[in-house]
Protein backbone atom coordinates (compact mmCIF):
# COMPACT_ATOMS: atom_id res chain seq x y z
CA UNK A 1 0.00 0.00 0.00
CA UNK A 2 1.34 3.41 -0.97
CA UNK A 3 2.13 5.92 1.76
CA UNK A 4 -0.46 8.66 2.02
CA UNK A 5 0.73 11.79 3.76
CA UNK A 6 -1.66 13.72 5.89
CA UNK A 7 -2.70 17.19 4.77
CA UNK A 8 -1.70 20.34 6.58
CA UNK A 9 -4.24 22.70 8.01
CA UNK A 10 -4.85 26.27 6.88
CA UNK A 11 -2.16 27.80 9.11
CA UNK A 12 0.64 25.57 7.79
CA UNK A 13 -0.69 26.05 4.26
CA UNK A 14 -0.47 29.81 4.80
CA UNK A 15 3.13 29.45 6.02
CA UNK A 16 3.98 27.44 2.88
CA UNK A 17 2.54 30.23 0.76
CA UNK A 18 4.66 32.74 2.68
CA UNK A 19 7.67 30.48 2.12
CA UNK A 20 7.12 30.56 -1.64
CA UNK A 21 6.79 34.34 -1.59
CA UNK A 22 9.96 34.63 0.50
CA UNK A 23 11.91 32.35 -1.81
CA UNK A 24 10.69 34.04 -4.99
CA UNK A 25 12.63 37.07 -6.08
CA UNK A 26 9.86 38.89 -7.91
CA UNK A 27 10.00 42.19 -6.07
CA UNK A 28 10.84 45.10 -8.38
CA UNK A 29 14.38 46.37 -8.02
CA UNK A 30 12.99 49.79 -7.10
CA UNK A 31 11.47 48.21 -3.96
CA UNK A 32 14.90 47.14 -2.71
CA UNK A 33 17.26 49.54 -0.95
CA UNK A 34 20.20 47.21 -1.48
CA UNK A 35 20.52 43.69 -2.82
CA UNK A 36 22.48 42.58 0.24
CA UNK A 37 19.96 44.03 2.66
CA UNK A 38 17.08 42.54 0.69
CA UNK A 39 18.67 39.08 0.71
CA UNK A 40 19.39 39.33 4.45
CA UNK A 41 15.74 40.24 5.08
CA UNK A 42 14.57 37.32 2.96
CA UNK A 43 16.84 35.00 4.93
CA UNK A 44 15.50 36.34 8.23
CA UNK A 45 11.94 35.67 7.09
CA UNK A 46 13.02 32.27 5.76
CA UNK A 47 14.42 31.35 9.18
CA UNK A 48 11.19 32.35 10.91
CA UNK A 49 9.07 30.39 8.45
CA UNK A 50 11.40 27.41 8.66
CA UNK A 51 10.85 27.10 12.38
CA UNK A 52 7.09 27.32 11.95
CA UNK A 53 7.01 24.64 9.22
CA UNK A 54 9.31 21.96 10.69
CA UNK A 55 6.53 20.29 12.73
CA UNK A 56 4.57 19.76 9.49
CA UNK A 57 7.46 18.40 7.37
CA UNK A 58 5.78 15.06 6.58
CA UNK A 59 2.50 16.60 5.52
CA UNK A 60 1.31 17.70 2.11
CA UNK A 61 -0.26 21.03 1.24
CA UNK A 62 -3.73 20.76 -0.23
CA UNK A 63 -6.83 22.84 -0.70
CA UNK A 64 -8.87 19.64 -1.21
CA UNK A 65 -8.92 20.58 -4.90
CA UNK A 66 -5.21 21.09 -5.52
CA UNK A 67 -2.18 19.42 -4.04
CA UNK A 68 1.28 20.87 -3.57
CA UNK A 69 4.54 19.22 -2.54
CA UNK A 70 5.15 18.09 1.01
CA UNK A 71 6.09 20.74 3.53
CA UNK A 72 9.57 19.14 3.47
CA UNK A 73 9.90 20.48 -0.09
CA UNK A 74 9.35 24.06 1.14
CA UNK A 75 11.79 23.50 4.00
CA UNK A 76 14.36 22.44 1.39
CA UNK A 77 13.72 25.60 -0.58
CA UNK A 78 14.07 27.75 2.53
CA UNK A 79 17.34 26.03 3.48
CA UNK A 80 18.57 26.51 -0.09
CA UNK A 81 17.87 30.24 0.21
CA UNK A 82 19.72 30.32 3.54
CA UNK A 83 22.64 28.42 1.94
CA UNK A 84 22.20 25.48 4.31
CA UNK A 85 22.76 23.13 1.39
CA UNK A 86 23.18 19.88 3.32
CA UNK A 87 19.94 20.50 5.19
CA UNK A 88 18.21 21.36 1.92
CA UNK A 89 19.38 18.04 0.45
CA UNK A 90 17.87 16.19 3.40
CA UNK A 91 14.53 17.97 3.06
CA UNK A 92 14.35 17.39 -0.70
CA UNK A 93 15.08 13.68 -0.18
CA UNK A 94 12.26 13.53 2.35
CA UNK A 95 9.88 15.39 0.04
CA UNK A 96 10.74 13.02 -2.80
CA UNK A 97 10.04 9.96 -0.63
CA UNK A 98 6.62 11.40 0.21
CA UNK A 99 5.87 12.16 -3.46
CA UNK A 100 6.96 8.65 -4.44
CA UNK A 101 4.75 7.20 -1.71
CA UNK A 102 1.83 9.15 -3.15
CA UNK A 103 2.76 7.84 -6.63
CA UNK A 104 2.54 11.41 -7.94
CA UNK A 105 4.55 12.14 -11.11
CA UNK A 106 3.70 15.83 -10.66
CA UNK A 107 5.14 16.10 -7.16
CA UNK A 108 8.17 13.95 -8.02
CA UNK A 109 8.94 16.15 -11.04
CA UNK A 110 8.42 19.31 -9.00
CA UNK A 111 10.88 18.14 -6.35
CA UNK A 112 13.40 16.94 -8.96
CA UNK A 113 13.36 20.34 -10.69
CA UNK A 114 13.78 22.29 -7.47
CA UNK A 115 16.48 19.92 -6.20
CA UNK A 116 18.29 20.34 -9.54
CA UNK A 117 18.57 24.09 -8.85
CA UNK A 118 20.23 23.30 -5.52
CA UNK A 119 22.65 20.84 -7.12
CA UNK A 120 23.57 23.44 -9.75
CA UNK A 121 24.19 26.06 -7.05
CA UNK A 122 26.41 23.56 -5.23
CA UNK A 123 28.46 23.10 -8.38
CA UNK A 124 27.41 19.46 -8.84
CA UNK A 125 26.65 19.63 -12.57
CA UNK A 126 26.24 15.87 -13.01
CA UNK A 127 23.67 15.61 -10.20
CA UNK A 128 21.90 18.78 -11.37
CA UNK A 129 21.62 17.38 -14.89
CA UNK A 130 20.34 14.02 -13.58
CA UNK A 131 17.68 15.73 -11.45
CA UNK A 132 16.64 18.16 -14.19
CA UNK A 133 16.36 15.29 -16.67
CA UNK A 134 14.28 13.40 -14.10
CA UNK A 135 11.90 16.34 -13.95
CA UNK A 136 11.78 17.10 -17.65
CA UNK A 137 10.26 13.91 -19.08
CA UNK A 138 7.26 13.75 -16.71
CA UNK A 139 6.82 17.52 -16.98
CA UNK A 140 6.54 17.33 -20.76
CA UNK A 141 4.36 14.22 -20.64
CA UNK A 142 2.06 15.65 -17.97
CA UNK A 143 1.90 19.17 -19.37
CA UNK A 144 3.50 20.72 -16.27
CA UNK A 145 4.80 23.79 -18.07
CA UNK A 146 6.25 25.54 -15.05
CA UNK A 147 8.22 22.44 -14.06
CA UNK A 148 9.41 21.99 -17.64
CA UNK A 149 10.54 25.64 -17.66
CA UNK A 150 12.43 25.22 -14.38
CA UNK A 151 14.14 22.00 -15.50
CA UNK A 152 15.14 23.55 -18.82
CA UNK A 153 16.52 26.61 -17.02
CA UNK A 154 18.83 24.38 -14.99
CA UNK A 155 19.93 22.49 -18.11
CA UNK A 156 20.53 25.79 -19.98
CA UNK A 157 22.52 27.11 -17.06
CA UNK A 158 24.71 23.99 -17.11
CA UNK A 159 25.34 24.44 -20.83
Amino acid sequence: MAHRGSAVGPVASYFCTLAVLTISDNAPESDRRSTTRHLRQRRDVADMLHGALVPFANQIVTTSITVQPAVAHYLGRLDHLAQRYDDAETWFAQALRIAEGMESPLLMAYTHATWAELAADRGDAARARELADGALAPAVEGGYGYIERDALAVLDRLG
